[in-house]
């Protein structure tokens, strides 16, 4: 099938790159939002700002069938770094997130190969694994001069999350087998625990990298 469409393009003189295995490096930078159920006790009256932070990761691109389908798995890291102070009902607290976590997305992928530029999109599902996970609620009270320190609750992300990630990028064709790839990326990472009242995350990341 494909190589009709192949032979066709050649009589057409439309250039098209045939699809083939593809793995590369890539370097993002990533902004991080941490969130809470609507009906959390602590969470949900803290405004959370955005976190930035890297993204280092690695991937390899299979076609499916020698389509404009590919299966697109990868393994990226990111670190997470958090204070916040607030008050809530007339009491003091401290919000501390020190988290790093290994990523495993794995995606399905449209690319418009006909299209100079290779626009693509992809979408599939995400998990995380947590190789640091430190995080705490501290909660100070105060009685007759003097300040007790309470925690309240530890850890403060599931160590195991699940979600989704959705992408649209594009991967110019060049003549040498090596060329730059450029990407935007929305991923949800959520806790799935409702016994524990942890945080969900969202992440915006920009990726820039190298393909072979």
């Amino acid at each position: 099938y494909y190589l009709q469409h192949l032979i066709k393009d050649y009589n057409d003189s439309i250039k098209t790159p045939y699809p083939t295995i593809k793995w590369g490096i890539y370097l993002g930078t990533s902004l991080t939002k941490f969130s809470s159920a609507r009906n959390n006790l602590y969470y949900s009256n803290i405004l959370y700002p955005y976190i930035s932070n890297i993204t280092l990761g690695i991937f390899l691109d299979i076609p499916i069938a020698c389509s404009s389908l590919s299966f697109h798995s990868e393994v990226y890291f990111r670190k997470n770094a958090l204070y916040i102070p607030f008050e809530n009902n007339n009491k003091n607290y401290d919000l501390i997130i020190n988290n790093s976590s290994i990523y495993f997305p794995i995606a399905l992928r449209y690319s418009f190969l006909k299209i100079k530029t290779n626009p693509f999109i992809q979408i599939g599902p995400n998990y995380s694994f947590a190789i640091k996970n430190e995080g705490t609620l501290y909660e100070y009270t105060t009685e007759e001069n003097n300040t007790f320190i309470n925690i309240v609750n530890s850890p403060i992300l599931q160590t195991q999350m699940y979600g989704y990630n959705i992408s649209l990028g594009f991967m110019p064709h060049y003549s040498s087998k090596m060329f730059f790839f450029s990407e935007i990326r929305y991923e949800y990472l959520c806790n799935f625990n409702s016994t524990n009242k942890l945080l969900n995350s969202k992440n915006l990341t920009l990726n820039l990298g190298l393909t072979y």
